[in-house]
């Protein structure tokens, strides 16, 4: 926050830290870009809630981030510990306004294979086709 401050850039960016609840929604619907620098994660929660808001992730390649965030697609993968690396990727989404929203649009439309009205209806699916085969017997 002071970093921001020092360098006058509230205006254009903020750190939030944790937040969630109505907070988070409301940070999720005025942000353009979602920056989460990690140097070890699974697949974080706070990326596909970002995707899923239609926001292009700037992040690193860590755990399963890079099988949802492609880079120059939906997002920019950036290695980790280069804070150098993440004001690139910002100063580029500032002079391409318009890949905010292209990508933007492609993180939303990847995350929502995942969303529980796709998943629901796949594994309806799976279960109707399985309990429609004969069972198979086993010797024991």
């Amino acid at each position: 926050r002071s970093e921001i401050e020092a360098k006058g850039l509230q205006n254009i960016a903020s750190y939030m830290g944790w937040v969630s609840g109505n907070a988070k929604t409301e940070a999720l619907e005025w942000a353009d870009i979602y920056i989460l620098p990690s140097y070890n994660e699974g697949l974080p929660i706070a990326i596909l809630e970002a995707m899923a808001s239609g926001m292009p992730v700037i992040t690193t390649p860590v755990g399963g981030i890079p099988e949802l965030v492609r880079d120059g697609n939906n997002g920019t993968l950036i290695p980790p510990g280069r804070s150098d690396c993440i004001a690139a990727a910002l100063r580029w989404y500032i002079s391409n306004p318009q890949q905010v929203e292209i990508r933007g649009q492609r993180a939303l439309a990847d995350v929502s294979l995942y969303f529980p009205e796709k998943v629901f209806g796949h594994l309806a699916k799976l279960y109707t086709t399985l309990l429609s085969q004969p069972a198979a017997h086993t010797k024991g």
